[in-house]
C-alpha cells in the first residue's frame, strides 16, 4: 500500500512519436516495478511483446478498434502474470520459451511453447531471438522491416547485431524501449554518441572517450564468416562517427579471432587504412565449433602472428569480459546466476586468460606489446602475493615466461589496468601499492556505469599514462596533448 492510501489503477496507452506502428500500455499510477507491453500493429495482424497485469473491458474494446491481436509472444518469466487472460480475451495463442516452462503457474489450451533459437511471426515480419542471461529462455523481438529491436531484461545486444539475424545491410538496429527516457536507457546510451553522451562529457570534464563493440561482439559468434563481416561492419560504422568529432572520440578494432592472419589483416586495414584507432579490443575468447562451446584462446602460439602485428602497429589489446558459452554458463551460472557476469564471472574468466597469456611468454617474445584490462584488472593486483608465490619454476617446469621474472614484473611496462567498473579508492591503492601508479589508467564503463560515478573526489589519475600507451591519441585527428600537472603517484593518490 502507497503511503497515500490506494489508488485506482487504469491501463493508459501512450503512441511513440518516433513510431506510429509501436504502442506502450502500461498502468497508472505505476503498479510494481512498471512494466508495460508494446503494441506493435502491421497490416497484416498485431503482436503484443510482453504484456500487463491489468486487463478490463476498456483495454479490450480499445485493442479490438486497432485491430485485435494475432499473437502475444513474452520475452521471458516476469510478464508471464496474466498472459493466459490476455490470450483469452484476444482469442490469439500466447508464445512462451520451451526453457522457462517450469515458471508458468497457470496453464491453458493458448499457451504454444516454442523451441530452437528462433522463431518467426506474422509472415516472418518479426523473429523471436534467445538470448538467454536472465532466464534461460529470455528473449528479444526484431522488426524486421523497421529494424527495431525490442528488449526486456535480457542480454544487451550490440547496434551490428542485424548482420547475424539475417539483415546484410550494415544498418545498426535502432532499439526500442518504450517506457524508458534516453537518460535511463542502456540500449539507448550505447547506441547515442553524439548526444548525452557528450553533454556527460562536458558536464563532467571528459576529454575523450574510446568506443569499442559492445560484448560479446565478435567473440560470441561461432561461425567464422559471420564473425569477420561483424568486426568489417563495425569498424567501417564506428569509423564513421569518430570521424564527426576526433577531438572527442576515439576507437578500438573489433576482431573475429577464428583465424589468425584474418584478424592481422582487419587489423592492419583499420590502422593503416583507416583513422581513428588507436588499439584493438577482443572480447575474451573466441567461441567456435558447432555447438559453441569451444573456446579459443590466446595463449596458443598460432596466434603470434597476431600479437607481432599488434606489437608493430603499436596496437595496445584490451582484453575485455563477455557473456560465457553456453556449456560453462549451465555448469557454473544457470543454478546460481547472480555471482555471474560483472560480480565475478567476468572477473574469474579474462584474469585466467589474461595470466595464461603471460605465463606462456607472449610478452617476452613480444617486448613491444601492451596489453590493458578493466574493473583494476580483474582484480589480478589484489591476488598479486599468491600469484607471484605460487607460479614456482618447480613445480611447472614448462611454463614459458621468463623465469628471472614475477607477473607484477609485467605491469606497468606491458600490462596496464583500468579503473572501469570498479570505483572503490581503496581498490586503487591496493593497485597502486601492489603494480604501481604508472600501470593505471583511468577509465568509466560508459553506459554501463555513470560518469560521475567514476569521477572519485580527491583521486586524479594522470592522463599521461593513457597518452604514453595509445600514441595514437596524440596523432592527427585526435591531437591530444600531454598534461604537465600532478596525477597518481606512486604509493599514494594525489
Amino acid at each position: 500500500m502507497p503511503p497515500q492510501g490506494a489508488q485506482k489503477s487504469t491501463p493508459t496507452f501512450l503512441c511513440r512519436k518516433y513510431d506510429s506502428g509501436v504502442l506502450s500500455i502500461y498502468t497508472t499510477p505505476q503498479v510494481a516495478i512498471g512494466q508495460r507491453a508494446l503494441l506493435l500493429c502491421t497490416e497484416i495482424g498485431n503482436l503484443l511483446w510482453d504484456c500487463i497485469t491489468y486487463l478490463d473491458d476498456a483495454t479490450v474494446q480499445t485493442i479490438n478498434e486497432l485491430g485485435g491481436i494475432a499473437a502475444i509472444v513474452i520475452s521471458h518469466p516476469h510478464y508471464y502474470s496474466t498472459a493466459l487472460q490476455w490470450a483469452t480475451a484476444f482469442d490469439c495463442p500466447v508464445y512462451l520459451s520451451a526453457e522457462d516452462s517450469e515458471w508458468i503457474m497457470r496453464r491453458g489450451d493458448a499457451h504454444v511453447l516454442w523451441e530452437g533459437q528462433r522463431m518467426n511471426f506474422l509472415g516472418g515480419q518479426f523473429t523471436a531471438v534467445k538470448v538467454g542471461g536472465h532466464f534461460p529462455g529470455s528473449s528479444e523481438l526484431l522488426w524486421k522491416d523497421r529494424k527495431n529491436l525490442f528488449v526486456a531484461d535480457s542480454i544487451t545486444v550490440i547496434p551490428s547485431e542485424t548482420l547475424y539475424l539475417g539483415d546484410k545491410s550494415n544498418t545498426p538496429i535502432g532499439f526500442t524501449r518504450a517506457d524508458a527516457s534516453p537518460e535511463e536507457d542502456l540500449n539507448t546510451n550505447l547506441v547515442d554518441i553524439h548526444g548525452h553522451r557528450l553533454r556527460h562529457m562536458d558536464e563532467i570534464g571528459i576529454e575523450l572517450m574510446i568506443l569499442s563493440l559492445n560484448t560479446a561482439g565478435c567473440q560470441g559468434i561461432t561461425d567464422r564468416a559471420k564473425a569477420e563481416a561483424l568486426a568489417t561492419a563495425a569498424n567501417d560504422y564506428i569509423e564513421t562517427h569518430v570521424a564527426k568529432n576526433p577531438t572527442r572520440l576515439a576507437a578500438f578494432v573489433a576482431l573475429s579471432m577464428h583465424d589468425p592472419a584474418q584478424a592481422v589483416a582487419e587489423l592492419e586495414r583499420c590502422m593503416t587504412q583507416k583513422s581513428g584507432f588507436v588499439g584493438v579490443l577482443l572480447n575474451d575468447c573466441q567461441s567456435s565449433g558447432p555447438d559453441g562451446n569451444t573456446m579459443l584462446f590466446y595463449d596458443d602460439a598460432r596466434y603470434d602472428v597476431f600479437w607481432t602485428a599488434a606489437a608493430r602497429l603499436q596496437a595496445p589489446v584490451y582484453i575485455h569480459p563477455r557473456t560465457p558459452t553456453a556449456l560453462i554458463d549451465d555448469q557454473m551460472w544457470r543454478a546460481r546466476p547472480w555471482p555471474n557476469l560483472s560480480v565475478l564471472g567476468f572477473a574469474s574468466c579474462v584474469s585466467m586468460h589474461l595470466l595464461a597469456i603471460i605465463t606462456a611468454a607472449v610478452l617476452d617474445r613480444f617486448p613491444q606489446l601492451k596489453l590493458v584490462a578493466g574493473h583494476m584488472s580483474e582484480h589480478i593486483p589484489f591476488e598479486m602475493y599468491p600469484i607471484d608465490h605460487k607460479l614456482d619454476r618447480d613445480r611447472f617446469p614448462t611454463m614459458g615466461m621468463r623465469r628471472d621474472k614475477l607477473v607484477r614484473d609485467y605491469f606497468g611496462d606491458q600490462v596496464f589496468l583500468t579503473t572501469s567498473g570498479h570505483f572503490s579508492t581503496p581498490a586503487l591503492h591496493c593497485s597502486i601499492a601492489e603494480v604501481g601508479a604508472q600501470s593505471v589508467l583511468f577509465s568509466i564503463d560508459y553506459p554501463f556505469e555513470s560518469i560521475p560515478n567514476a569521477c572519485h573526489d580527491g583521486v586524479a589519475i594522470d592522463s599521461n599514462n593513457a597518452l604514453g600507451l595509445y600514441p595514437r591519441l596524440t596523432q592527427a585527428p585526435h591531437n591530444l596533448t600531454k598534461k604537465d600537472r600532478m596525477g597518481v603517484q606512486r604509493g599514494r593518490a594525489a
